[in-house]
C-alpha cells in the first residue's frame, strides 16, 4: 500500500511540474489583458475578430429623456372607480360562487356514485358481460365527476381570480396616466 501511495505521489508531482506556472509565466499572467491578447494572437497565428462593435451594448444603457415617464393617479376618477368597482366586483364574485358551489356539489355526488358503482362491479357478478358493463359505467361516472371537479377548480382559479385581475387592470388603465418626468 505504501508503494502505491509513493507511486501516486510521484505521478501527482510530475503532473504539477508539467502544468505549474513558473516565475516568468506568473508575471505574464499579471500583465495587462491587452498584452495577453497580443501574446495569444501571436501564438495562434490567427487573427481575433470582434463580431460586435464596441457601442453595441450602449443602446441598452442609454436613457432617452423623452421616454422617461411616471404614473400619476387621477384622484377623483380613482375614488369614483373604487366606489363603483367594489360593489360590482363583489356582485360578480357572488354570481360566480353559485356555479362554483354547484359544480363542487355535482362533482362530489357523481364521484361518490362512481366509487359506489366501482365497488359494486367487484361485488360478484357471475357473468363477465355484467361485470364489464358495470365497470364501464363506473369509469364513465368517475370521468364525469373529475370533469365537474376540474370545472370547480377553474371557477376558483380562473374565473374569480380573472375577474379580480381584470378589475385591477381596468382601474390602472382608466385611473392612471403616464406623465413625463
Amino acid at each position: 500500500a505504501e508503494a502505491e501511495a509513493d507511486e501516486l505521489m510521484t505521478r501527482v508531482d510530475s503532473f504539477l511540474e508539467d502544468y505549474s506556472l513558473e516565475g516568468d509565466e506568473l508575471a505574464a499572467v499579471d500583465a495587462a489583458p491587452e498584452d495577453l491578447a497580443e501574446e495569444v494572437e501571436a501564438e495562434d497565428d490567427e487573427p481575433v475578430y470582434d463580431d460586435e462593435p464596441e457601442d453595441s451594448f450602449d443602446r441598452y444603457f442609454e436613457e432617452d429623456e423623452e421616454e422617461l415617464t411616471r404614473r400619476k393617479a387621477r384622484v377623483p376618477l380613482l375614488i369614483l372607480y373604487i366606489l363603483l368597482a367594489i360593489p360590482v366586483t363583489l356582485l360578480g364574485i357572488a354570481l360566480l360562487l353559485i356555479p362554483t358551489a354547484l359544480s363542487l356539489a355535482l362533482a362530489a355526488s357523481i364521484l361518490s356514485g362512481g366509487i359506489a358503482t366501482l365497488m359494486a362491479a367487484f361485488g360478484g357478478f357471475p357473468v363477465l358481460a355484467d361485470f364489464l358493463v358495470v365497470l364501464g359505467s363506473a369509469i364513465v361516472l368517475l370521468a364525469i365527476g373529475l370533469l365537474c371537479l376540474w370545472l370547480f377548480i377553474w371557477f376558483i382559479g380562473g374565473a374569480i381570480v380573472g375577474l379580480i385581475r381584470g378589475v385591477f387592470a381596468l382601474g390602472r388603465r382608466w385611473c392612471y396616466e403616464e406623465v413625463p418626468v
